[in-house]
């Protein structure tokens, strides 16, 4: 790709996916105009937390994935409130916690049909209870 950008140079040449980490995107930025990073962000959407830092030089909006949960409930609560299924909002937040103790939980609760249907957006807290029951089992065997 950086060969047809040096070949056409007028052309804005974006590589579109299979970037797995900000390194790889940023050398990529050096010699492109832009990158996409798709699954790996649906997969573990917390790299997205450094966008800000990495790209733009500002501080990153959630200091923690708690604080991106608590960044959000106002969202999920609204969406539900306009008839949003629950389970569309927080479908993106599936991955929040992939390869941590506790994660299989979180993502179990987010994707149980019957705990959505009879919790609506509390199933947000009945998740990061999950997670963090699944994080002390973890360590407990330990």
């Amino acid at each position: 790709m950086a060969r047809l950008k040096r070949d056409f140079p007028q052309l804005a040449i974006v590589l579109n996916g299979g970037l797995r980490d900000h390194g790889t995107a940023l050398a990529q930025l050096a010699q492109l105009d832009g990158v996409m990073i798709g699954r790996e962000a649906c997969e573990n959407p917390w790299m997205l937390a450094e966008v800000d830092e990495r790209y733009f030089g500002e501080p990153a909006p959630c200091a923690s994935r708690e604080e991106a949960i608590e960044a959000m409930r106002p969202y999920l609560l609204r969406e539900a409130a306009i008839g949003e299924p629950v389970r569309a909002v927080l479908r993106p937040m599936l991955g929040l916690f992939n390869g941590l103790p506790g994660a299989r939980g979180w993502r179990r609760a987010l994707s149980d049909p019957a705990l959505l249907a009879a919790e609506g957006p509390r199933t947000l807290d009945l998740a990061l209870r999950a997670m963090r029951a699944s994080r002390v089992r973890t360590a407990e065997l330990q």
